[in-house]
């Protein structure tokens, strides 16, 4: 295992116990190297619909993102989202 999966292993680690959503989507931006500005165009880019800074953060803060915004976020970083059924 390489020190980026370790880390990631143990960010998802966290973000179950502590981390609310903007938390981990800040975390991720920081690990991808890249801004909430430049999130935003890719957004943009993406979904057709005009996003900027202060819009996602306004999202964030409020915690309504979408599906569709946080699939599109996962892509954008290079993740995806997955739905795994328990048993």
């Amino acid at each position: 295992m390489t020190n980026y999966n370790l880390f990631l292993n143990i960010c998802q680690i966290l973000y179950t116990l502590v981390m609310d959503n903007k938390s981990y989507i800040m975390s991720l931006l920081v690990l991808n190297k890249t801004s909430v500005a430049k999130l935003a165009a890719e957004m943009t880019k993406l979904l057709g619909k005009k996003y900027s800074r202060g819009s996602i953060y306004g999202k964030l803060d409020r915690d309504t993102l979408t599906y569709k915004e946080v699939q599109a976020i996962a892509k954008i970083l290079g993740y995806r989202v997955d739905i795994v059924r328990e048993n």
